[in-house]
C-alpha cells in the first residue's frame, strides 16, 4: 500500500540580486481573459512527445524522472526505479511505471487556449518542455488520470494545491496561454491570498499568438512577436535571454515594409549550477555539468541548429 503524506509545496525561491521578480497574483493579472476555442479540432497527435531532444537515450519522460526523484534511479534509456513524491496526492512512488509524467498545463487545455495556433515544433516544444521546471512534473498515475484535462475550474488536487495554482499561472504566463472566465474566477478567488503573494522570478516567455488586423481595404498590418529559450540551470543561474520581433505591414497594394528588430543579451560561458542535459542553451561554447556529474557543451549537432547542452 502506497505511503501518503499531507505535504505541502512552495514554490517562493531566494530571488538572484539582478533577476526580474514578480508575484504569482500580478501574473495572473497579465493573462488575457477570453473563451475557449478550437475545441472540436484538439487532437493529442498535434503535440510530439516524448522526445529524446539530446539524443543520450533518454527522452523526456526519463529526463523528469531522474530530475524529480530524491534518490538515484535505475535503468538507463528508460527509468524502472527511484523515489517520487506525488504533488496532488502526497504518494511515495519507489515504481516509475506507476508514475505520470503530467503537463501542468493539459495538452487539451493549451490547445483551447492559443496554441492550435501555433507552429507543429513549438506545440513539441510545449509538450517537452524542460528548459521550464514548472511545466512538468512527475505525480502518481491515479491523480495524473484524475485530473486528466481539466482546470482548476473542474479539479483541484488534494494535496499541493498552492504549488499546483502557481504552476498553472506560471506556465499559461510562460506559453502566452489565455484563461477563460470560470478559471479566471477561480484562480482569483484562490490565490487572494498567502498563496498568491509568493514571490517568483519572472517565467521567460516563449510563445505569443500572432494577430492580423485589417484597417481598410487593402490595408493589414500583421504582428508576430516572439521571445525565445532563456535557459535556467538552478535557481538564480540564467544563461541567456534572447527576443526577437517582427512586423510587416502593407500599405497599400504592391508596397509591403518589413521590419525585423533581433536584440540578445548574453550571460558569461560558463555556468556554475547544474544544467539540464538536451535543454536549450546560450551563449554557444558555454559549459556546465549535470546532476550526474556529466560535463556538457552548449552547442549545435549535424542534425539541428539549435544550441543545446550536449556531450
Amino acid at each position: 500500500m502506497a505511503t501518503v503524506a499531507i505535504i505541502s509545496f512552495p514554490l517562493s525561491r531566494i530571488d538572484p540580486a539582478n533577476a526580474e521578480t514578480t508575484t504569482i497574483r500580478s501574473l495572473l493579472t497579465q493573462l488575457t481573459n477570453t473563451s475557449e476555442s478550437d475545441s472540436s479540432s484538439y487532437s493529442r497527435k498535434m503535440f510530439k512527445h516524448w522526445i529524446d531532444a539530446d539524443r543520450d537515450c533518454q527522452d523526456t519522460r526519463a529526463e523528469v524522472l531522474i530530475r524529480d526523484s530524491t534518490q538515484a534511479t535505475t535503468g538507463k534509456c528508460s527509468v524502472t526505479t527511484g523515489r517520487w513524491l506525488s504533488q496532488y496526492d502526497g504518494q511515495f512512488i519507489q515504481i516509475a511505471s506507476k508514475v505520470d509524467i503530467d503537463h501542468v498545463i493539459p495538452l487539451k487545455e493549451a490547445w483551447e487556449s492559443g496554441a492550435s495556433r501555433w507552429s507543429a515544433d513549438l506545440r513539441t516544444q510545449f509538450a517537452n518542455d524542460l528548459d521550464f521546471e514548472w511545466s512538468l512534473i512527475a505525480v502518481s498515475a491515479s491523480s495524473n488520470r484524475s485530473k486528466g484535462d481539466r482546470d482548476p475550474a473542474q479539479w483541484l488536487p488534494k494535496n499541493g494545491l498552492c504549488d499546483y495554482l502557481q504552476r498553472w499561472v506560471a506556465v499559461k504566463y510562460r506559453w502566452a496561454l489565455s484563461i477563460d472566465p470560470v478559471e479566471s474566477s477561480v484562480l482569483t478567488r484562490e490565490l487572494s491570498g498567502a498563496c498568491g503573494d509568493a514571490t517568483i522570478d519572472v517565467p521567460v516567455a516563449v510563445a505569443s499568438p500572432t494577430s492580423t488586423t485589417t484597417t481598410a481595404p487593402g490595408t493589414t498590418t500583421s504582428t508576430s512577436t516572439t521571445a525565445a529559450s532563456t535557459t535556467t540551470t538552478a535557481p538564480g543561474t540564467t544563461t541567456s535571454t534572447s527576443t526577437t520581433a517582427a512586423s510587416t505591414t502593407t500599405t497599400a497594394p504592391g508596397t509591403t515594409t518589413s521590419t525585423s528588430t533581433t536584440s540578445t543579451t548574453l550571460a558569461s560561458a560558463s555556468v556554475s549550477g547544474t544544467i539540464w542535459p538536451g535543454a536549450f542553451c546560450s551563449p554557444a561554447g558555454a559549459t556546465g555539468y549535470s546532476s550526474k556529474g556529466v560535463f556538457y557543451t552548449c552547442k549545435t549537432s549535424s542534425t539541428d541548429t539549435r544550441n543545446r547542452w550536449r556531450q
